[in-house]
């Protein structure tokens, strides 16, 4: 192991002497110094024939992907009794944060398309599949979360059907996000931060209030947002019927878990179906 390990430090060392300078570069770009042979399994994949490769690879997109049941009309959907779109969810897999879990959702859209003969005269008008959009889905079991730790149990059974997801735009900003958020609780309950507009009656009851929503059961988006300080960190999470604006400052030492929360603001969101 040891003569394994002197080998590749030689081995970039010498790739080091070989390379050109880059003070000159117009664009650099990192990737990998150290090559990890492919698996029995990768090699079998590539080794496929087009045909072959496109029937498995379909089959797997089919195997992570759960039932849907029949289709119905999303919130988000106009209500004039028309299809817009089928939600796939994956199964759940583990992240490498502790306790939280993802999955993914694949929305196929449907839409009226018209079609057109060499003349150009309509032949055909009907609502048909066109078009995909992704979102990402996570679950956290406890706060604060932790960047290292086991490995989530995620899968069709873990962690059930009770267990609450929320989208956000990728793990980091949902684990930050919500780290932020149990930062922004502790210091509420401490009297030491003071929610920004609030339509409570008074700074202690908004405080009482906000400490006393449940994040982990009631959340359902996570969205960056852009921060009134430059180099502060800002997330909107929506609970319910709330919208909390948290900022922070980014940890140095656990980008994961920035505590240093600067402010807090408090926003009420109405509904109205069109």
């Amino acid at each position: 192991m040891v003569r394994l390990v002197r080998r590749l430090a030689w081995a970039l060392l010498a790739v080091a002497f070989v390379l050109p300078p880059l003070a000159h570069a117009d664009k650099l770009y990192v990737v990998p110094g150290i090559v990890v042979p492919a698996d029995k399994k990768s090699k079998e994949l590539e080794a496929l024939t087009a045909p072959q490769a496109d029937q498995i690879a379909r089959r797997d997109l089919l195997s992570v992907l759960q039932p849907t049941g029949k289709y119905a009309r999303d919130a988000w959907q106009p209500a004039d009794g028309n299809v817009y779109g089928m939600t796939f969810y994956t199964w759940p897999y583990p992240t490498e944060y502790q306790g939280v879990c993802r999955k993914d959702a694949v929305t196929l859209n449907y839409r009226l398309v018209s079609h057109h003969d060499a003349r150009k005269d309509l032949w055909s008008h009907d609502r048909e599949p066109q078009g995909v959009q992704t979102q990402q889905a996570f679950y956290v079991a406890a706060l604060p979360i932790e960047s290292a730790g086991p490995i989530p149990i995620c899968d069709a059974q873990h962690p059930g059907e009770r267990a609450n997801w929320f989208f956000a735009p990728d793990v980091e900003a949902a684990v930050r996000a919500m780290n932020m958020f149990r930062a922004a609780e502790a210091q509420l309950k401490a009297g030491t931060l003071n929610p920004e507009p609030c339509n409570r009656s008074g700074p202690d009851a908004c405080r009482q209030w906000i400490a006393s929503l449940d994040a982990l059961s009631k959340l359902d988006r996570i969205e960056v947002c852009e921060a009134k300080e430059a180099g502060e960190l800002c997330y909107v999470l929506s609970i319910a019927d709330v919208d909390l604006t948290i900022q922070a400052m980014p940890s140095a030492t656990d980008p994961a878990n920035p505590t240093a929360i600067t402010t807090i603001r408090v926003d009420a969101v109405t509904y109205v179906t069109e």
